[in-house]
């Protein structure tokens, strides 16, 4: 065997086993990914008036996704239904009781405190009304956040229940036009939602109405 053959041979052994690394490590990142381990970005833009006055109708948003984020109640989540992606505020946690009682949330027996800052003219399937902006904090959220209250409606009181385990209690925080966990499936709401469901979290506002262009979102 000649000096260039044994050379050439070495050569195809390494290229083979350079190819293998690369496809074992693809397949890999096609695992991890799958799994929802790697994190990526993706822009989003709200659709409707659900979570104002935090996110407006119009607003675009950067989200990550595909991470395993550690949920804490007041994080803004992205979730799956069916094909579409939902935004909602996580309220409750898996184990915690919550209910709401004229549009206070309820949770585990005590009620969350709702301060008044302003109030702010919104549109609603009725035409144009009034709302009251509330400032509003969960226990351990890290900040507080605002929401909506338009006047009394059906979801202003829900009887407490006590959220499954792997599932979450999600709201919007247009508190009076919010399809969330306080309505049927059948009626258009989500009900509790598993955490399996929840794809990512918005990061920071990239146009829109709200006008926070690189803010980020809370």
């Amino acid at each position: 065997m000649s000096a260039a053959g044994g050379a050439g041979r070495r050569r195809d052994r390494a290229w083979a086993v350079a190819a293998g690394v690369v496809l074992l490590l693809f397949a890999l990142l096609v695992a991890l990914r799958a799994a929802g381990r790697i994190p990526y970005y993706k822009s989003f833009y709200l659709p409707a008036e659900s979570m104002a006055p935090t996110l407006l109708k119009g607003d675009g948003v950067l989200a990550v996704m595909g991470a395993d984020l550690p949920l804490r109640r007041g994080d803004i989540v992205l979730f799956a239904v069916r094909r579409d992606t939902w935004i909602k505020r996580v309220a409750g946690l898996p184990g915690d009781r919550i209910a709401l009682k004229d549009g206070k949330v309820i949770l585990n027996g005590r009620a969350i405190d709702q301060t008044p800052v302003g109030v702010d003219t919104v549109e609603s399937p009725d035409g144009r009304r009034q709302a009251v902006r509330l400032r509003e904090r969960f226990p351990g959220e890290e900040g507080s956040h605002l929401v909506y209250d338009s006047g009394p409606s059906p979801e202003d009181n829900f009887p407490e229940q006590r959220v499954a385990p792997g599932h979450l209690f999600l709201l919007g925080d247009n508190r009076d036009m919010s399809a969330d966990s306080r309505v049927a499936v059948e009626e258009g709401g989500v009900e509790q939602v598993p955490v399996r469901s929840v794809t990512g979290q918005p990061l920071v506002y990239t146009w829109g109405p709200s006008h926070k262009f690189w803010q980020r979102v809370h």
